[in-house]
C-alpha cells in the first residue's frame, strides 16, 4: 500500500477512472458454499453476483444509470443538511462521529476533472462520507465477519475515544485484527462512514460473501484507515499534512467492516442539536 499510495490518492479524489469488481475463484467459492459441489457452487456464486450487480435485468445499463442517480440524489440531500455529527444506535453500538467543517457525501458515480463519468464499485449500494479523524466517541460492534486477505475476523467490536480505537475484541481472528490496528498511526482511526439500506440488491442475497466489496454493500459500514479526499470540499488544494489538519485521516490501510442490521439507526445531528434520521431500522430514513 505504501508503494501505490500516489495511485490510491488519485483514485480517491477521482482524478482517474477506476472500477473494482469481483469474480469467482475456487477458494472464494468454497468459502461461501463449503458444502456444495465445486461446479454447482461456482454457478451459485455467479448467479448471486449477477443479481447483486443488477446484470440479470432486461436493461442493465439503464438500471445502473437510474440506481446511480438515486444514490447521487441521496448524497446531494445529505450534503444540503450540513450535519455536524452522526449518531449510531443499535445492538452493541452507541457511537458518535464528528464531521469535518467542509464534509461532502459521495455515492453512485464519480467524474474525473476531464469529465469522464465512471462507477468505482460494482456492486454499490452506499452513500458515504469521511468523518473527522479526531472525533469518534463510543462503542461499535460489527454485524458481519470481515475477511482480510483470507483471514476471517468474527464477533468483533471497538471502543473509541477522541477519534482513536482504545479497545478492541474479536471472538475469532484477534491477532489479525490487532495486526490491522497496528499497521500505522492512522489505522486506529476512521476514514469512512457509509450508509447502506437493508433493501439493496446485495443484501437481498442473504449471504456472508467473505469478500468486502460485496459484504460492505450489504449494510452500513465504517472503515478503519485512509479517508477519501473527495469527501472534503477543497481537498484538491491541500497538501497531505493540511488534509490531516482539517480532519482527514491518513493510513496505508482502508479496511471496511459492517455494522448495519435491521436494528441499526443512524441520525444526522444539526448545529442546534436536533436530529434527523438517515437510516431508520436498517432502511433509508428520508426520501428524495
Amino acid at each position: 500500500m505504501e508503494y501505490i499510495r500516489p495511485q490510491m490518492e488519485a483514485m480517491g479524489i477521482g482524478h482517474v477512472p477506476w472500477t473494482v469488481v469481483g469474480v469467482p475463484i475456487p477458494a472464494w467459492v468454497s468459502s461461501v458454499f463449503p458444502d456444495d459441489d465445486a461446479e454447482e457452487a461456482e454457478e451459485r456464486l455467479w448467479q448471486a453476483i449477477l443479481r447483486a450487480t443488477r446484470i440479470d435485468t432486461p436493461d442493465p445499463v439503464a438500471g445502473w444509470r437510474a440506481h446511480i442517480a438515486d444514490l447521487e440524489a441521496r448524497a446531494a440531500h445529505l450534503d444540503s443538511r450540513d450535519y455536524r455529527r452522526l449518531r449510531y444506535e443499535g445492538p452493541g453500538t452507541d457511537l458518535v462521529l464528528g464531521m469535518t467543517d467542509r464534509a461532502r457525501w459521495g455515492g453512485g458515480g464519480m467524474t474525473t476533472p476531464a469529465g469522464k463519468r465512471f462507477a468505482p464499485n460494482l456492486p454499490t449500494e452506499e452513500v458515504f462520507t469521511s468523518p473527522h479523524r479526531m472525533r469518534a466517541e463510543g462503542t461499535v460492534r460489527a454485524t458481519k465477519p470481515l475477511s482480510y486477505f483470507g483471514d476471517l475476523i468474527e464477533d468483533f467490536s471497538f471502543e473509541l475515544s477522541e477519534g482513536k480505537v482504545v479497545g478492541s475484541h474479536a471472538g475469532v481472528g484477534e491477532a489479525t485484527l490487532r495486526a490491522i490496528l497496528g499497521s500505522d498511526d492512522g489505522a486506529v482511526r476512521f476514514g469512512e462512514a457509509a450508509m447502506v439500506p437493508q433493501s439493496g440488491a446485495v443484501a437481498a442475497e442473504h449471504l456472508v460473501w467473505k469478500n468486502i466489496l460485496y459484504d460492505e454493500n450489504d449494510a452500513c459500514h465504517i472503515a478503519l484507515g485512509q479517508s477519501y479526499a473527495s469527501c472534503y470540499d477543497g481537498a484538491d488544494a491541500l497538501s497531505p499534512d493540511e488534509r490531516l489538519e482539517v480532519g482527514l485521516n491518513r493510513s496505508s490501510v482502508h479496511v471496511d467492516f459492517v455494522l448495519g442490521s435491521p436494528e441499526l439507526s443512524v441520525f444526522g445531528v444539526l448545529d442546534d442539536g436536533s436530529e434527523e434520521p438517515i437510516i431508520a431500522a436498517g432502511e433509508w430514513g428520508f426520501s428524495v
